[in-house]
C-alpha cells in the first residue's frame, strides 16, 4: 500500500511499528504454520487465511481513519463541491498532511514514535497511492452530491452572496454545462458516461434556465440547452 519497505516491524530490533507485542507473536505462528504446512494438508488449510486478511484490513481501516475525518472536514467546508475545477484546491495533500500532524496520532492504535508515524504518512500521503485513494472518494462524493441537491436551494444560497444575478446564473449554467459535456465525452470521473450524472446536470441547467433573473437570459440559456 505504501511506496517504501513493507514490514511487520520498523528498523529497530524486535520493536513493534503499528501492532502490540502479543498481536505480533499471535501472527508469527500463523505465519510459521503457513510457511512450514503440513504432509496431510494443503498450506493453505493449515492456517485461517480469512482472520489474517481481517487483521490487515483492519489495520488499514485504523491507519486511514484520520484521512477520511479530513476529507469530510475539508467536504463539508466546501460550498462549490459540484464544480470539479475546485477539487484540485479543495483536497490538496499538504491540507491532509497538515491535519493528520495535529490529529492523526493515536497512542492505541500506533506502538512507537508520534514522529515515525507522522513520517509514514507523509510518504502516503505523497504517494501515487494516496492520489488513487483521493481520486476514488471524490469520485463517490462527487456523484452523492449531484444525484442529491437541491439545485434551487444552491441558488439562492448563491443570491445572498451576488448583486448582479444574472452573471451569476450565467456562471453556474456555463460551469455545470462544461461538467455535462465533459461527462458525456467520457472526460469526467466516470470511465465512459455516467447515464443518470448526465441526466441531473441536464435538469440542473433547465432548472437554471427557467429561473434566470431576465426573459432574455431565460431564452439565452435555452437555447444553449437545445444545442446540446
Amino acid at each position: 500500500m505504501w511506496e517504501f519497505k513493507e514490514g511487520f516491524f520498523s528498523e529497530k530490533p524486535a520493536k513493534s511499528f503499528v501492532l502490540k507485542q502479543t498481536e505480533l507473536q499471535q501472527l508469527k505462528k500463523s505465519f510459521i504454520c503457513l510457511e512450514e504446512g503440513n504432509v496431510h494438508q494443503s498450506s493453505a488449510d493449515s492456517v485461517n487465511s480469512k482472520s489474517i486478511q481481517a487483521h490487515f484490513e483492519q489495520l488499514t481501516e485504523n491507519f486511514l481513519q484520520p484521512l477520511h475525518r479530513c476529507f469530510d472536514t475539508l467536504l463539508c467546508s466546501a460550498p462549490d463541491f459540484i464544480f470539479r475545477s475546485n477539487h484540485a484546491t479543495i483536497f490538496k495533500p499538504e491540507k491532509f498532511y497538515k491535519y493528520v500532524c495535529k490529529y492523526g496520532y493515536n497512542e492505541s492504535i500506533f506502538q512507537t514514535l508520534r514522529a515515525t508515524i507522522l513520517d509514514f504518512y507523509r510518504k502516503f500521503i505523497y504517494s501515487i497511492n494516496f492520489q488513487m485513494w483521493i481520486e476514488q472518494r471524490i469520485k463517490e462524493a462527487y456523484l452523492n452530491e449531484v444525484l442529491h441537491m437541491d439545485i434551487k436551494n444552491f441558488l439562492k444560497q448563491k443570491e445572498n452572496t451576488f448583486q448582479d444575478f444574472s452573471a451569476l446564473y450565467m456562471d453556474i449554467f456555463l460551469r455545470l454545462k462544461h461538467e455535462l459535456e465533459e461527462e458525456s465525452n467520457g472526460g469526467g470521473y466516470f470511465a465512459g458516461s455516467n447515464l443518470e450524472l448526465c441526466h441531473r446536470l441536464k435538469e440542473f441547467l433547465k432548472v437554471i434556465a427557467e429561473n434566470s433573473p431576465t426573459n432574455e437570459l431565460q431564452r439565452m440559456l435555452q437555447q444553449s440547452l437545445e444545442n446540446l
